[in-house]
């Protein structure tokens, strides 16, 4: 089997649960994950300097595999606290805007902007709420053709299929995506947009009784074999490579 790179994955505090740095360190290194983009859910406590904290202890101990994600919140940009994220040392490896925060169609554009003015990629939630759906962010993304968006989980599926087959600029991530939809997505000719994701651990939520490296196992399985061993091998790892500017 091919490389392996996860595009999708937390740290922090979600609900009740704590996932520590070191517990996702040890854990894709047990999944056999060579690189990993991480996103903190400790956002959602609006706790900048425990953000900042996950992502240094990340870095320190994993300072080739993990690739930082500066999650966006509008609190965070109201409150002038952005700059303090951006000058932190940390590098950050693209920004994110998620759903669940009160974006207004002005507020995603302007993180669209900030991701041009940083030349980051914009990694974009999608599903579970009308106001975040693909079609939605279609205008954003197509007038920020200098920007690469990323639609998590690619929901609903037929919307993602449309935008990321008429806007080059745009990838999705088969995070929480079942895998007949992922074969969907191939079967679209979109195999050069794909990144193979998870959402590691927030399994923990919705399967409390389940075993985390089994499960995150079978996602593997279950995406590899709806493709060609050359399609997965740039959904898998090549396609993150080429968007997060990782030498081979």
């Amino acid at each position: 089997m091919a490389k392996l790179s996860d595009a999708h994955i937390h740290v922090g505090q979600f609900n009740d649960i704590y996932t520590s740095p070191q517990e996702v360190v040890a854990f894709m290194r047990q999944a056999g994950v060579e690189k990993y983009v991480v996103m903190s859910t400790t956002i959602w406590k609006e706790d900048y300097e425990k953000v900042l904290h996950e992502m240094r202890e990340l870095v320190t101990i994993a300072p080739n595999n993990a690739l930082p994600v500066l999650w966006l919140s509008p609190q965070m940009l109201l409150g002038g606290k952005l700059e303090m994220m951006m000058q932190s040392g940390t590098k950050w490896y693209a920004l994110k805007v998620h759903g669940n925060h009160p974006w207004s169609q002005n507020g995603v554009n302007e993180c669209a902007n900030i991701a041009e003015e940083l030349q980051l990629p914009l990694i974009l939630h999608t599903g579970d709420f009308p106001h975040c759906e693909p079609n939605v962010y279609k205008e954003i993304i197509q007038s920020h053709p200098q920007v690469t968006f990323v639609l998590a989980h690619c929901r609903p599926l037929d919307q993602a299929i449309v935008v990321m087959q008429e806007c080059p600029n745009c990838y999705g991530d088969t995070a929480y995506t079942p895998s007949p939809e992922v074969r969907k997505l191939i079967e679209a000719g979109l195999e050069n947009q794909i990144l193979f994701g998870t959402d590691y651990p927030l399994q923990k939520i919705h399967n409390p009784n389940g075993d985390l490296l089994t499960d995150y196992k079978a996602k593997i399985q279950d995406d590899w074999k709806v493709m060609s061993e050359k399609q997965w091998e740039k959904v898998s790892h090549k396609n993150f490579q080429k968007l997060y500017k990782i030498e081979p």
